[in-house]
């Protein structure tokens, strides 16, 4: 009797079982397939619109009164046919599309602004026929945050029947905001004179000409001036620009004394025109001295080489009193060790002349 009873149950479980599994299949077979397109936007931009249509997708998903094909699968099985979505407006073209996706309804429409009204207008397609099943349209007045987070689920609403669109919309509590006022940019005009004349002037860190300047606009208040040239001393003053007003700056600037830097470039040639703010002349004057001085350093000490192979043939030539056939070699050997320690001789002077035409060029330079 126990043993009817357990087969009894068992049975009525699986019973139950069957049932809801037949209801599901039941379910899923009465939904129809549906694509939603990308809605056109018209006021809106592009991101916005694309925000909006997922989330009317995702609301019809939880709705369940659809079965919704899944946006990258939709464009999956395009693209693998070749279709392009983009430009797609016309309900043929949208047929098209459902034909080649395999479903039996398309969703699409168009999001737009005017004024501070958003319109979300949807046309439910029937692909089987190619006809407009539905037709659906929803207005609210707010902020786009309040059509993503609210609106876009009402329009999923009516576009079912679930919802009537004349609802009313609450009106939205305005916003206060406390709108601040930019301060209005006070300009003034510098007009710079003197000499000498291309010095480079410098406002507030910032270049602004050279020598002379006319009518230069800037903000009014009270800024640093600083000129610059070449063997003049740097010309610091502060100058006060007054709105809408002209100020004047007459500027001397004092040459810089030519002894000391006449001091410098005698002993580092180019040290003195790079204290005059000739750093580039300065430098080219430092790096022929130091070039052509390291030559005629190496040129002496292969001089000294020279001198010492000359010694040691002379020295074995006259060592050599036992065998007198190799005394004429020996000396053309002589002669040849001497002829390479005077080229040797020879070079290095050379070198020595460069570098003092480059000290005295160098010294010329700073004196004129």
């Amino acid at each position: 009797m126990k043993i009817i009873r357990r087969i009894s149950s068992r049975s009525s479980v699986i019973a139950v079982v069957s049932i809801l599994l037949m209801l599901n299949l039941s379910s899923a077979q009465d939904k129809k397939t549906l694509a939603v397109l990308d809605f056109e936007g018209l006021g809106v931009t592009e991101i916005e619109t694309k925000a909006l249509t997922n989330r009317l997708r995702g609301n019809l998903v939880n709705s369940q009164t659809f079965q919704i094909i899944e946006r990258g699968k939709m464009n999956e099985i395009l693209d693998e046919q070749g279709f392009q979505l983009s430009g797609c407006t016309s309900d043929a073209c949208m047929v098209e599309a459902g034909q080649l996706l395999g479903v039996e309804l398309m969703l699409a429409g168009s999001i737009s602004l005017v004024g501070s009204t958003y319109s979300v207008e949807m046309r439910l397609i029937n692909i089987g026929t190619g006809e407009i099943q539905k037709s659906a349209s929803y207005d609210m007045r707010g902020q786009i945050d309040d059509l993503l987070t609210k609106g876009m689920e009402k329009a999923a609403n009516i576009l079912q029947g679930i919802e009537d669109a004349s609802t009313p919309e609450p009106t939205p509590q305005p916003q206060v905001t406390t709108q601040q006022v930019a301060p209005t940019r006070k300009l003034g005009f510098l007009s710079v004179y003197g000499s000498p004349e291309k010095a480079k002037l410098i406002l507030n860190n910032k270049k602004i000409g050279r020598i002379p300047l006319e009518n230069y606009q800037y903000d009014a208040g009270s800024w640093t001036l600083i000129a610059k040239k070449a063997e003049y001393k740097t010309f610091t003053q502060t100058v006060v620009i007054n709105d809408q007003e002209n100020t004047s700056v007459a500027i001397e600037m004092t040459k810089m004394a030519k002894f000391p830097r006449l001091i410098l470039s005698a002993v580092v040639p180019g040290l003195g025109q790079m204290t005059q703010k000739r750093v580039f002349r300065g430098f080219l004057f430092a790096a022929a001295s130091a070039g052509v001085g390291y030559l005629a350093l190496d040129q002496q000490g292969n001089c000294a080489d020279y001198k010492a192979d000359y010694q040691n043939k002379l020295d074995i030539y006259n060592q050599n009193t036992s065998n007198p056939a190799l005394w004429s070699q020996q000396k053309e050997d002589i002669q040849t060790a001497l002829d390479v320690w005077n080229d040797g001789i020879s070079t290095r002077n050379l070198y020595l002349a460069s570098l003092g035409g480059i000290w005295s060029i160098n010294i010329l330079d700073i004196l004129f």
